[in-house]
């Protein structure tokens, strides 16, 4: 191991002094032969120039293209924070939208039951029935809230239904389009008195409304109060078709719902109804 590693020395050595040795001729035949040197410092030049531009070319490439990605993993992080922003602006913004619908609602509502001056208690509809035979709607108040059967049930337009079966904290309402509701009610215009019947569809009719009393396309229909549960001058619906008269007794009249039953959210049930004057019977129905 030791005569290879002088052997390694010397090697190393002899090296050394070639090249030293080399660089002294190389020195003094520049110095003695000028004309030379200046044609070789010319042909290095003409070799290493290009080079020189060729890497200051590849140097600069690469650092533009460094420069480039990280701008666009800037660009991209900062596009991922907007859209995060953004996302979250368009819930905040959606959920202010649906509490200025809700409390448009609400006041509508409840400047409705301080003009009838009702009591009552606020719920919201969290199901329909899903079957085309009965049409009701389940809400979020039950009979640990106060709501009992029969009680009426109204929104800002005016009368929903009635309340036909109620749980410990959800009740059913009939609603005023069923085949079985039916309220007493009043020609807002006339003050000629009928039964507003539901047709199972999204309209009712007016019944029992004799033939010659004066009824029209777009008159109002209300509540009269004299069933005990809808309270008087709720709004009910609006006249929209009049068979023409025939030889019959009592008038065919399609009715228009103030309220759209596919479109209820809040709604009011009314736990207690203002003492009615009794309003005197149409002519026509007198004995």
């Amino acid at each position: 191991m030791s005569n290879l590693g002088a052997q390694s020395s010397t090697k190393i050595l002899g090296y050394s002094l070639s090249l030293f040795f080399l660089g002294l001729f190389l020195s003094a035949f520049s110095a003695k032969n000028p004309e030379t040197a200046e044609l070789g410092n010319r042909v290095v030049s003409e070799i290493v120039t290009p080079l020189q531009s060729l890497v200051g070319i590849v140097d600069r490439s690469v650092s533009n293209i460094w420069d480039d990605y990280l701008w666009l993993v800037r660009v991209n992080r900062e596009n991922a924070d907007l859209k995060q922003r953004l996302f979250a602006l368009e819930a905040e913004n959606s959920r202010l939208l649906e509490f200025e619908g809700e409390n448009q609602r609400l006041r509508q509502l409840m400047g409705l039951v301080q003009e009838l001056k009702i009591e009552g208690i606020a719920a919201n509809v969290i199901g329909y029935d899903p079957s085309n035979w009965v049409k009701s709607v389940t809400i979020d108040k039950g009979f640990i809230n106060g709501i009992r059967k029969g009680m009426s049930v109204i929104e800002g337009k005016g009368v929903v239904g009635h309340v036909i079966s109620t749980s410990r904290t959800s009740s059913r309402v009939l609603l005023v389009s069923d085949h079985a509701s039916s309220i007493d009610a009043v020609i807002q215009r006339t003050r000629a008195r009928g039964i507003v019947e539901g047709s199972g569809g999204r309209l009712a009719r007016l019944s029992y409304l004799i033939e010659k009393e004066d009824v029209k396309i777009g008159d109002r229909i209300i509540a009269s109060g004299l069933d005990g549960i809808y309270p008087k001058g709720l709004f009910i619906g609006v006249v929209t078709n009049v068979d023409p008269p025939a030889r019959r007794l009592f008038h065919r009249i399609q009715v228009q719902p103030a309220v759209d039953f596919l479109k209820l959210e809040n709604i009011f049930v009314v736990t207690s109804v203002p003492v009615m004057q009794v309003v005197p019977l149409p002519e026509g129905l007198r004995k």
